[in-house]
């Protein structure tokens, strides 16, 4: 799947929170703290659901609610490659925080690609948009959704944007990727990748984040 569209969310909040790589516990206390309501709200993520973090293997139960959505990050690309196209060598995922998936049952691994393998590569949620890593320079909403597959490598790899430009049709688009102190806004583009994975690095600090969409 390329592009998912939902309107905003009329019986609760919606929020969109940065890459998690597998730290689901920060993500649950993330919510806490929001209140969030399985029942009526709904979580939209940037991509890169494991690796790295302490819990990927919790990503499952998430893709399996009726309350949590994502883009494609280049994590869940990259396990695409090694594992079901077989088109990279597992040992790519392996240096990029993946060890953890060789402890998982054949059957696990296979549910989980039949996961991410329909997440789309662009989410539109009324005047926002999701991706994971950047829309390309000089080109408009519309123009970008209709031909995101054409640009899966950019929006799934390309790091370090740096062109400061709004970009017509859309309020603004969230993005991972690359990570952060705090979040940073250039023109339209919000990326609130802040390391989640970092807290458990030692010398290093990194959180979750988590931003609620504004309807008003």
């Amino acid at each position: 799947m390329t592009f998912q569209k939902y309107d905003p969310n009329e019986n609760g909040r919606d929020f969109v929170c940065g890459d998690i790589h597998g730290c689901y516990s920060d993500l649950e206390d993330g919510m806490r703290k929001i209140n969030f309501n399985t029942e009526t709200d709904r979580m939209f993520c940037v991509g890169d659901l494991t690796d790295r973090g302490p819990e990927s293997s919790r990503a499952i139960h998430f893709l399996k609610t009726d309350w949590f959505f994502s883009v494609t990050g280049n994590h869940e690309d990259m396990i695409l490659q090694c594992y079901r196209d077989k088109e990279a060598p597992v040992y790519w995922h392996n240096q990029n925080g993946g060890k953890w998936i060789q402890n998982q049952s054949a059957e696990w691994i296979e549910e989980y690609i039949s996961l991410i393998q329909q997440l789309p590569l662009v989410i539109q949620v009324g005047r926002y948009g999701i991706v994971h890593s950047v829309v390309p320079k000089g080109i408009n909403w519309d123009n970008f959704v209709q031909n995101a597959e054409r640009y899966r490598d950019l929006i799934l790899w390309r790091r370090y944007r740096s062109y400061n430009e709004i970009i017509e049709g859309i309020k603004i688009v969230f993005t991972g990727h690359t990570i952060n102190r705090n979040p940073v806004q250039l023109g339209s583009v919000l990326d609130i990748d802040t390391g989640a994975f970092l807290k458990y690095w030692n010398g290093y600090d990194g959180r979750l984040t988590i931003v609620e969409l504004d309807y008003s």
